[in-house]
């Protein structure tokens, strides 16, 4: 199973990969060397899965379902980070074309599908409507749906919060 530096499987880490610095850009590698499948890969392919993504390393903590302030995504939700991730996609596309990782214990999946689901998180937490994030619009709808809700803001929706 593809494993973060953290041990945990893909699928609970999407969004929370540790984060390496980068002296030049703002950048974050989503997968590391030592946590590569442990299927034969090409170096071509370790090398993609590798590579740094030229984007605010805190989108590396976006995740399905989590909200997120509007000032935060604006600064991060940019045409050339999602032309980054498009790039990485493209890359697994290309240089790990064929080769799977065991997904869970029953599944595999292809290893492009990494980029993939970064890019689908990515998308879903950027997504906007006439200059608003629908993250957010749909953060305050289900506040207003929510009788018991005791705060306006949740922990999650802070920038670099976990």
């Amino acid at each position: 199973m593809l494993q973060t530096r953290s041990s945990k499987s893909l699928i609970q880490a999407l969004g929370c990969l540790g984060i390496l610095p980068s002296a030049a850009a703002q950048s974050f590698q989503y997968v590391f060397s030592d946590s590569l499948p442990g299927t034969v890969l090409t170096p071509a392919c370790s090398a993609a899965l590798t590579s740094n993504i030229s984007c605010d390393p805190w989108v590396s903590h976006f995740r399905e379902g989590s909200y997120y302030k509007p000032a935060g995504l604006q600064s991060v939700c940019t045409t050339s980070c999602q032309t980054a991730i498009k790039n990485y996609q493209s890359s697994l596309a290309s240089n790990c074309k064929g080769l799977t990782y065991n997904f869970t214990e029953t599944t595999y999946l292809p290893i492009d599908s990494i980029g993939s689901m970064l890019d689908y998180v990515y998308s879903l937490t950027c997504l906007q409507d006439s200059g608003r994030f629908c993250n957010y619009v749909a953060y305050k709808a289900s506040l207003q749906a929510d009788v018991n809700a005791s705060t306006p803001l949740g922990k999650s929706l802070e920038r670099g919060s976990d």
